[in-house]
């Protein structure tokens, strides 16, 4: 039983509420003060595939099973078959007509290529009170873990994230020219396109000698980290079978 045991609040007083919380990029010691303060308060949690579920290990260490809040995995992976959006907003919705705080628990930050809006929109639409509580997203919390400058003063000004999830000609004519101008960029969900980026890349004028840097599972303890050239990236991901969740940067200062 937790030292100060979480307070059952008056049902008649307590106002439903959804909270759209980060968890940050894996290490459970990168999630934010409020985040784990929301995470011991909530009802209800609806957690992704990307959160480590170590952080539940860490947040209620000190808590009987049976003060935990009700879990729900409601994550998504490729290939694999998963609970609709649309079933989690009903899950959502459900929780918030019966007067329950309920955290939506994401990996990374809720709004860095998640769908945290939708589900914010979800909420006021119907009325509902919604807070967001921030996380370090991986494009930006992991590069740094390791030492990995984006930016270097009088060099590189410019960080542009971008997924490779949904690309085209278009968009990577658009990372090209940004690439050339000495901007660095942060592939999230690119490593099963990462030969068509490559190609396009250099078919652009890309310089084949761009450093180029993937990690997967960053700042776990399972992280893997490759350092490259972009002409090389391809190849040497396949070799060495990287997986997802990985995040993959090109840029000229990268590898200062």
């Amino acid at each position: 039983m937790p030292k100060e045991k979480k307070q059952k609040r008056n049902e008649s007083l307590q106002k439903a509420k959804l909270l759209l919380v980060g968890a940050g990029p894996g290490d459970p010691e990168l999630l934010t003060l409020k985040a784990y303060k929301a995470i011991r308060e909530a009802d209800i949690i609806l957690f992704d595939n990307l959160v480590n579920k170590e952080i539940f290990s860490c947040v209620f260490a000190d808590y009987d099973s049976e003060d935990i809040p009700e879990m729900h995995y409601v994550g998504k992976k490729c290939a694999e078959k998963h609970i609709s959006q649309e079933e989690i907003h009903e899950i959502i919705l459900k929780n918030l007509k019966l007067n329950k705080s309920v955290l939506r628990l994401k990996g990374g930050d809720p709004f860095i290529f998640a769908r945290g809006v939708e589900e914010m929109f979800l909420a006021t639409e119907n009325d509902f009170e919604v807070e967001v509580i921030p996380g370090l997203s991986s494009g930006i919390a992991v590069p740094a873990y390791n030492g990995i400058p984006l930016t270097l003063r009088e060099k590189s000004d410019s960080v542009m994230l971008v997924t490779g999830h949904f690309i085209n000609e278009e968009k990577l004519s658009l990372w090209a020219e940004f690439l050339r101008n000495s901007g660095t960029l942060v592939i999230y969900m690119g490593l099963n396109k990462i030969n068509i980026i490559k190609d396009h890349l250099l078919g652009l004028n890309i310089s084949p000698k761009l450093p180029a840097i993937a990690i997967q599972d960053g700042s776990l303890k399972s992280q893997r980290i490759y350092i490259g050239k972009l002409e090389d990236i391809a190849k040497e991901l396949k070799e060495q079978e990287f997986q997802s969740p990985s995040i993959i940067l090109l840029g000229e200062h990268i590898g200062f």
